[in-house]
């Protein structure tokens, strides 16, 4: 025998032995795991139970249209039994949710497509098993694929969205019946719990009055969770997570009714009545001359009879009356926003629909309203306010502006990867078709489609901000006031779109009167006749408006009629440290940088060893307090300033000092290396060479230089 026939005699004899055994499962256990790991809180078992309607009456409408498709030719056939049996294609769709404290119960019921028997082992008696998932396979596997696009809003993937009403419930009782069941068909009862597994029965149409086709599920809440049985918590769970279902949510209210008012023919049905009762008792005499004369006879009991009635009418007027109540379906849902076009929704709509997002009591400044297309879909509304929160840079508070929805389910409102941290203002809601999902619904799987959403959502937003700066420069003022610090931390943390969001900054300049101005606006207001200083934007840092505007580093360029960007904001030292270019001109800080101008360059030449000399014996004084002394170019009013080309400036030096937190260790290696800039020229610098350089009096000049 060869070689391989041995190996392939030896691969059979370890097949025939290989036993195949199947996984097991302690079915409670994996009940108790889903129910209480899939879920972060207990009340998402509403959203995924009206999720799950939503879905039912979504295939009920599928039915209806491909119904409709099919010619029916023999139209005397049909009897009024198979009308009643299609009457729910004449009903409004809608969800009921029924809350009863009598009975502890919560009953969620549908009006679509219903369940068979079938229907009821696999999809609720198997773990896992998504009816949803497999009735968009058929269409798709079906000739009439073209009416799938009708689908695209079915919610449920995993089949495990019904088991999250053992979240409140302890026992869960199923009333079903499918849609193309006939009007004779009995009811089908599905019982069960996480326990002892569950039971199908049947009951006749009698026994459930109101019920023709679709679903009705009757939770019976654990003693715990009676909260779920008040009008407002379930209202707020409604609002919260399925406020913008596609189909109505009827709640049942206990509704105070206005007693009617008293009709015209009562009043005087009354009036009549107390007039009879006043009539008093006349007998009749004849006086001397034969004439009839009424005499008025008084009771002895009339006076009585006064004081009880008005006893009895203050009695009347003091019994309470007693309000009447009555129940009522009540809409908790909205229809959407964003799923208009913005041309139809009224300014009234986008207010009224800010401040329930937002819960601020006024309008909002501006909007963007939008739908992306292209590789993803998904629709957005982005509003911005008109103040700033108090803890908007709170640390550690998540803020949950952005409400993401998927098929108009909330998923969640705190997706970070969604929504950059320094747009956290702004308030608005994101819509998609193709968000992929966890078994929970409430996370988003790891995606490459909201790292795309991501960007589109800040280009949008970018340009609703341009937008209001160019058509709306006083209420941009009013944005820019109270968020202007996200626009300088925007353009910190983002390297993409720097140059964008660097057109929306404002800074107040040695030209711009004390108002704040644009980028773009300085670069128009350059001298181009001026070729020397017609290439840079100048830019000075500092704690103050008035420590920058008098600042000797910027005397010649004043004097030559050269605009300076005044920045006194310390965010203004960070984003500096990444921005270099604006518009084709190099940013210039007029600290740190060199600035040479022609006629200083001349005169410098001519006496060039003597300023040599000055600055060695200035530099051999003051030792290692400095790491050079160099003739300045900058400067005319005063005898000297302190720079640092290298590391950081002397602004910048500040705020970290002044951090609570700061690392002494780092400062060290990010502190500037300290140059002295003098001026030649001053008299007090001919003053030093004139007492042959004393000591005390150029550490005078350079402490003076270090406070300049």
């Amino acid at each position: 025998m060869s070689t391989i026939e041995t190996k392939q005699a030896e691969q059979t004899k370890q097949a025939e032995q290989t036993e195949q055994y199947s996984f097991e499962a302690e079915i409670p256990k994996l009940m108790n795991m889903i129910i209480h790991n899939f879920y972060s809180s207990k009340e998402i078992f509403l959203r995924e139970l009206i999720s799950n309607a939503s879905d039912a009456i979504n295939k009920a409408k599928y039915h209806k249209i491909n119904d409709s498709t099919e010619t029916t030719e023999t139209t005397e056939t049909t009897n009024q039994t198979d009308i009643e049996s299609n009457s729910h294609i004449l009903m409004d769709y809608a969800i009921k949710i029924i809350p009863n404290k009598e009975t502890n119960t919560l009953t969620i019921s549908d009006n679509g497509i219903g369940m068979t028997k079938s229907d009821l082992q696999k999809c609720l008696g198997t773990i896992a098993k998504s009816g949803t998932e497999e009735f968009v396979k058929q269409i798709l596997n079906s000739a009439n694929s073209a009416n799938s696009t009708n689908e695209s809003s079915l919610i449920g993937q995993f089949g495990v969205g019904f088991y999250s009403a053992f979240l409140v419930a302890d026992r869960v009782k199923v009333y079903t019946k499918h849609i193309h069941s006939n009007s004779a068909d009995n009811i089908l009862v599905r019982e069960s719990d996480t326990k002892n597994g569950y039971t199908i029965s049947e009951i006749t149409n009698n026994e459930l009055n109101d019920f023709a086709t679709g679903t009705k599920i009757v939770l019976y809440l654990n003693q715990d969770q009676q909260e779920y049985l008040e009008e407002q918590k379930l209202t707020e769970i409604i609002k919260k997570h399925s406020g913008f279902s596609s189909y109505p949510i009827m709640l049942l209210k206990r509704v105070k009714v206005e007693k009617p008012e008293k009709t015209e023919q009562d009043n005087t049905t009354e009036a009549e009545e107390e007039k009879d009762d006043d009539v008093e008792d006349v007998d009749v005499d004849v006086d001397v001359d034969g004439k009839l004369e009424e005499v008025k006879v008084e009771d002895i009991d009339t006076k009585q009879q006064t004081e009880n009635v008005e006893q009895k009418t203050e009695v009347e007027e003091v019994k309470e009356v007693k309000d009447v109540y009555e129940d009522k379906f009540e809409k908790i849902n909205t229809e959407p926003l964003w799923t208009k076009p913005s041309s139809q929704v009224t300014k009234e709509e986008y207010q009224g629909f800010y401040k329930s997002l937002s819960s601020d009591w006024d309008n909002y400044l501006t909007l963007k309203h939008f739908k992306a297309e292209g590789n993803i879909e998904f629709s957005a509304i982005l509003f911005v306010p008109k103040r700033a929160p108090m803890d908007m840079f709170e640390q550690g508070k998540e803020k949950r502006n952005m409400k993401l929805h998927v098929k108009k389910v909330l998923i969640t409102d705190n997706c970070k990867d969604l929504y950059p941290e320094y747009f956290n203002f702004i308030h608005g809601v994101v819509d998609s078709q193709d968000l992929p999902l966890n078994a929970s619904r409430e996370l988003l799987q790891q995606s490459k489609i909201i790292k795309q959403m991501n960007k589109i959502l800040v280009k949008k937003t970018i340009e609703m901000l341009n937008d209001l700066a160019t058509n709306e420069v006083s209420e941009y003022d009013i944005f820019y006031d109270a968020f202007g610090k996200n626009i300088k931390f925007a353009i910190h943390e983002d390297s993409t779109n720097r140059s964008r969001l660097l057109e929306l900054v404002r800074f107040k300049t040695t030209k711009s009167e004390n108002k704040l101005v644009s980028l773009q606006s300085y670069i128009d207001r350059i001298d181009d006749s001026n070729s020397n200083f017609n290439k840079s934007i100048y830019y000075i840092t500092g704690n103050s408006l008035d420590n920058v505007e008098y600042s000797p580093f910027i005397d010649k360029l004043k004097k030559r009629n050269i605009e300076v960007i005044l920045m006194t904001d310390p965010l203004d030292e960070y984003i500096m440290q990444h921005v270099t270019e604006f518009g084709e001109k190099k940013f210039v800080n007029v600290v740190k940088d060199e600035i040479k101008f022609d006629d200083d360059v001349s005169e410098t030449d001519q006496t060039n060893e003597l300023y040599k000399e000055i600055c060695s014996k200035i530099q051999e004084v003051l030792g290692d307090k400095v790491d050079k002394v160099i003739v300045s170019y900058k400067i005319e009013s005063q005898p000297a300033i302190v720079s640092s080309a290298m590391g950081w400036s002397a602004t910048m030096e500040k705020i970290v000092k002044a951090q609570a937190l700061a690392n002494n260790q780092m400062m060290n290696y990010m502190k500037g290396r300290k140059v002295l800039e003098i001026n030649p020229t001053h008299k007090i610098i001919t003053k030093v060479v004139d007492s042959n350089y004393n000591p005390e009096l150029i550490n005078v000049l350079f402490n003076l230089a270090l406070l300049a």
